[in-house]
């Protein structure tokens, strides 16, 4: 496999990381643009608080396999170790412009990236590490609302237009590319209840549309991804809980406008527990959310640590 193709096809694994791994496989490259499993804390509560706010998300993704359509694996020799750090600077309007609980802010995210990974073909190990900076997400549109119930609970949903913009590296110095080269629009939903001050339960679905990759022919099938999580506060400012994600392709691959190798069709099942410190100015949350059930992606571990605090 000559080198580009061969870091092309690597670096796809990263991909599915950070909703961001082989082109051979689900999607163009196996991955997403929406960050799978990022979206389980207060997943509609969005947008916060008025004024700015940052949410700060590392998440280091490794994985021994990638699954083919059957579920069997694909790659001999395969390992990969992903760590993704993303910055989401946010702006929420001042409360009193909209009626009573709604909420109106403008978001940006810039994800980093450093991957490394490992595959075998015969005897020959092929070895990529690469850096730099993925494609910028914004969103344009963030409107929440927040209902109070009974005496100390709460209802709140919300909906987002996300667009990602093919601004990451083309190649760096490995020759691994550290962009999809094309856009994608993601639509979101999120609701969220807590009947009391200590039970909480959610939800959050992206729909990720993508545009055609010019550069490749490579148009990828449409996606869908439903973060969860259903949590209780066992202190004041304490939070445990169970999240993961649902991920299915629900359109097939293209390529030259023909269907590439029957669709590709993606589809992965993550579980996983969940802690939260609610903090003065923000929070704090790690979690761990283990694949399952995965078809034409990678198979791994994915773990978190999310910071959010009011600027």
């Amino acid at each position: 496999m000559p080198r580009r193709a061969r870091a092309a096809y690597l670096f796809v694994l990263m991909h599915g990381c950070f909703g961001y791994p082989l082109r051979a496989l689900a999607t163009e490259g196996g991955g997403s643009d929406y960050p799978l499993g990022y979206a389980t804390v207060n997943p509609g509560l969005d947008p916060g608080s008025p004024g700015f706010n940052l949410l700060n998300g590392a998440s280091l993704y490794t994985a021994s396999r990638v699954n083919n359509g059957r579920g069997q694996s694909a790659v001999p020799g395969f390992h990969l170790t992903t760590i993704v750090n993303s910055y989401r600077l946010g702006y929420t309007i001042p409360d009193g412009i909209l009626p009573p609980g709604w909420r109106f802010g403008i978001q940006i995210v810039q994800p980093f990236i450093y991957v490394s990974s490992t595959s075998r073909a015969g005897n020959t190990t092929n070895r990529s590490q690469t850096f730099g900076n993925v494609d910028l997400t914004v969103a344009p549109i963030a409107l929440g609302y927040q209902h109070r119930l009974f005496e100390d609970g709460l209802l709140a949903a919300k909906v987002k237009l996300a667009i990602t913009l093919p601004t990451g590296k083309q190649f760096t110095s490995s020759g691994s590319p550290t962009t999809r080269s094309y856009t994608a629009v993601q639509p979101q939903f999120g609701l969220q209840i807590s009947p009391n001050r200590k039970v909480m339960a959610g939800f959050q679905a992206a729909y990720v549309v993508n545009t055609l990759n010019h550069s490749t022919g490579y148009l990828s099938g449409q996606e869908l991804d439903i973060d969860y999580i259903a949590a209780y506060r066992i202190l004041p400012d304490l939070e445990v809980g169970v999240n993961g994600y649902y991920y299915k392709q629900v359109t097939g691959d293209e390529q030259f406008h023909r269907p590439f190798r029957g669709g590709n069709f993606g589809r992965a099942f993550a579980i996983g527990p969940q802690v939260r410190w609610i903090l003065p100015f923000g929070g704090l949350t790690f979690k761990w959310q283990h694949e399952m059930a995965v078809l034409n992606r990678s198979d791994g571990e994915r773990l978190w640590l999310q910071f959010y605090m009011r600027l």
